[in-house]
């Protein structure tokens, strides 16, 4: 097995890397809410070129105290979403007061959280999500978010499952209720 050596004496000047060095998270675009949307779109100019995407969000919160956020894949740059979709997810209270699952089938949408509140408090996640640019194998994903619910802080995580072998060209998310007021929406390619 060959030695991957850096080219330059020490890592505060290094200007280039040898081939093999250099997978990890390219950041391909973000977008950040600061007046009320409905939707938050990524579409075909963004979803492309990775077979693996990480999403953050941070500080998102809506206009609607409870709404539910979502997440909504098409084959199409947006046209229509899919509607079939798994997923499952746990959430905990921090406490440990309130814990519980929950399992979808067959909807339109990945449910991110339930019952957000609190706005103005802001939702943070980081999102995987794998296979979408395939068009021989489904796409799947796994999620874990934070935020507040009447006056309770939750931790969810779950994993779900896009029931299509066509490439993913766009996502979209957006609120149950009302619209996204606030937030950074951001979307890197996995380099593997």
């Amino acid at each position: 097995m060959a030695i991957i050596t850096l080219n330059n004496n020490s890592l505060s000047s290094v200007t280039s890397l040898p081939t093999g060095v250099g997978n990890g998270l390219v950041k391909i675009a973000s977008q950040t809410v600061s007046s009320d949307v409905t939707n938050l779109v990524f579409d075909n100019t963004v979803i492309t070129g990775y077979s693996s995407y990480l999403c953050r969000l941070e500080n998102v919160s809506g206009v609607t105290n409870p709404a539910t956020l979502r997440m909504q894949f098409s084959t199409d740059n947006g046209s229509t979403f899919l509607s079939t979709v798994d997923n499952f997810n746990e959430y905990h209270q921090i406490d440990g007061l309130n814990n519980g699952r929950n399992n979808y089938t067959s909807q339109s949408y990945v449910t991110l959280s339930i019952n957000q509140g609190n706005e103005d408090e802001g939702m943070n996640a980081v999102i995987e999500l794998y296979n979408l640019n395939s068009s021989t194998l489904q796409k799947h994903g796994h999620y874990m978010l934070s935020y507040k619910h009447d006056n309770d802080y939750y931790q969810y995580q779950g994993g779900f499952a896009v029931k299509t072998t066509t490439a993913i060209n766009a996502l979209r998310f957006n609120f149950s209720a009302g619209d996204i007021d606030a937030g950074k929406f951001s979307i890197y390619g996995v380099r593997t």
